[in-house]
C-alpha cells in the first residue's frame, strides 16, 4: 500500500473511532443516567431554580450535585441536600445502577420512599432525613447489600421496622429517629455484627428491651428514648461493654435498675422512666 493510501486509511480509522465514541457517549448520557436524572427532577417540585443546569444536555456529570465515574460517566453520587426541594422521589432513581451515595436531607420531599430504591444495588450511603416522607420503610431496602449508612430520621414514616434490615451485612448506622414507627424492635437487628449506631428515639415502638441487645458488640450508640417500651431492663445489660451512649428514658419500663448497669463505661446513661 502506498504511503498516501496508508495515511488516508489511518485517518479514516481514526475518524471512525471518534464518531463511534461520540455516538456511544451520547447514547450513554442521553438515554441512560442522564435521562434517569431528568425523570428524578420531574418528580421534584420547585426544582427549576435549584436544578437549573439539569437541562437535558449531554454532560449530566457537570450538573449540580451529580458526580460520575470518569470513564463510564455512570452517576456515582447524588447530593441535593438542603435545596428546599418539594415533590416526591421518583421511582426512576432505581435506574441509576452505579449510584453509591444519595443525600436528599433537609428538603420538603413528601410521598413514599419508592420500592425502586432497592435497585440501586451499589448504594453505600442513603440519607433522606428531615423531609416529609410517609408510609412504610420499603422492604426492598434489604436488597442493598453494600449499604453502610441508612438515615431516615425526622420524617413521618409509619409501620414496623422491617426485620429484613438485618439482612444488610455492612449496615453500620441505622437512624430512624423522630418518625411514627410502631411494633417491636426486630430481635434480628441485635445480631448485626457491624452495627455501630442505632437511633430509634421519638417513635411509638412497643415491646421490651431484648437481652440480645448486648450481642451488638460494635455498637456504641443506642437510643430508644421516647417510645412505649415496657418490661424491665435486661439483667444482661452489664455486658453491653461497647456502649458509649445509652438512652432508654421516657418509656414505660418498670422494675429495678440492674446493679451491673454500673459496669458500663458509658459517657451518657439515661434511664429515667418518666
Amino acid at each position: 500500500m502506498a504511503p498516501s493510501s496508508l495515511r488516508r486509511w489511518a485517518a479514516t480509522v481514526v475518524l471512525l473511532v471518534v464518531v463511534l465514541g461520540l455516538a456511544a457517549a451520547e447514547g450513554a448520557e442521553g438515554g441512560g443516567d442522564g435521562a434517569a436524572l431528568m425523570a428524578v427532577k420531574a418528580g421534584f417540585g420547585n426544582a427549576a431554580n435549584a436544578l437549573a443546569d439539569w437541562d437535558g444536555g449531554r454532560d449530566h456529570c457537570a450538573w449540580r450535585g451529580v458526580a460520575c465515574d470518569a470513564n463510564s460517566f455512570a452517576v456515582l453520587s447524588l447530593n441535593l441536600s438542603n435545596l428546599n426541594l418539594g415533590g416526591e422521589i421518583s421511582p426512576a432513581i432505581g435506574e441509576l445502577k452505579a449510584l453509591q451515595f444519595v443525600d436528599l436531607k433537609g428538603n420538603r420531599l413528601t410521598g413514599q420512599i419508592p420500592d425502586e430504591i432497592g435497585d440501586c444495588v451499589s448504594l453505600k450511603y442513603l440519607d433522606l432525613s428531615f423531609n416529609l416522607l410517609y408510609g412504610d420503610i420499603p422492604f426492598s431496602i434489604s436488597k442493598l447489600k453494600q449499604l453502610e449508612d441508612l438515615i431516615l430520621k425526622n420524617n413521618q414514616l409509619t409501620g414496623p421496622i422491617p426485620s429484613t434490615l438485618s439482612q444488610i451485612p455492612n449496615l453500620k448506622i441505622l437512624d430512624l429517629a423522630q418518625n411514627q414507627l410502631t411494633g417491636d424492635i426486630p430481635r434480628l437487628i441485635y445480631w448485626n455484627e457491624v452495627l455501630q449506631y442505632l437511633g430509634l428515639r421519638g417513635n411509638s415502638l412497643t415491646g421490651t428491651l431484648s437481652p440480645d441487645m448486648c450481642q451488638l458488640t460494635g455498637l456504641w450508640y443506642f437510643d430508644v428514648r421516647g417510645n412505649n417500651l415496657t418490661g424491665t431492663i435486661p439483667q444482661s445489660i452489664g455486658n453491653c461493654t461497647s456502649f458509649e451512649i445509652l438512652d432508654i428514658s421516657y418509656n414505660k419500663i418498670s422494675g429495678e435498675i440492674p446493679y451491673n448497669i454500673g459496669f458500663l463505661q458509658v459517657a451518657t446513661l439515661v434511664t429515667s422512666r418518666k
